[in-house]
C-alpha cells in the first residue's frame, strides 16, 4: 500500500476569539468556513473527519502548514500540541488519538493555514 492523504480544505467551522484562552463554547457559537484559507485572524477551527477501514496496518499523520504564531492541535478533545509555529510544515502522529468512524479535529491558528491534511501511512 502507498501512502494516501485526505486534504481537509472544506467543511470547517470557525470560532473567532481574540486569544486561544477563549475556549469554544456551545455549538451555536461556531460558523461555517467555506475554505480554511478564508481565515483572516486568530480563531478556533473544528472539523469532523470520518475514517473507514483500509484493510492494512496504517499510522495516521496530521500534516499542517500553519502561519507563524500560536498553534494548538486537538484530536477528539485531546490536546496533542500547543506551541508556536514558525510557518514550516508540521507533522503529528495521531494514530492513537483517532478511531474508525467520526473524529473531531480542533485547531487554534493565528491566521489562515496553507495546508491541513490527514495521511494514512503504511506501518513499518
Amino acid at each position: 500500500m502507498t501512502e494516501y492523504s485526505i486534504e481537509l480544505q472544506n467543511g470547517w467551522l470557525a470560532l473567532y476569539t481574540p486569544t486561544p484562552q477563549v475556549r469554544p463554547g456551545t455549538d451555536s457559537a461556531w460558523t461555517p468556513l467555506p475554505h480554511y484559507t478564508a481565515l483572516a485572524s486568530g480563531a478556533w477551527l473544528r472539523r469532523i473527519v470520518s475514517l473507514e477501514p483500509v484493510g492494512e496496518c496504517v499510522n495516521y499523520v496530521l500534516r499542517i502548514i500553519a502561519p507563524a504564531g500560536s498553534l494548538i492541535v486537538e484530536v477528539n478533545g485531546e490536546e496533542i500540541f500547543q506551541g508556536v509555529s514558525q510557518g514550516a510544515p508540521l507533522e503529528f502522529d495521531v494514530t492513537y488519538h483517532v478511531s474508525l468512524g467520526d473524529n473531531t479535529l480542533t485547531l487554534w491558528l493565528d491566521g489562515a493555514p496553507q495546508q491541513i491534511s490527514l495521511c494514512a501511512v503504511p506501518c513499518q
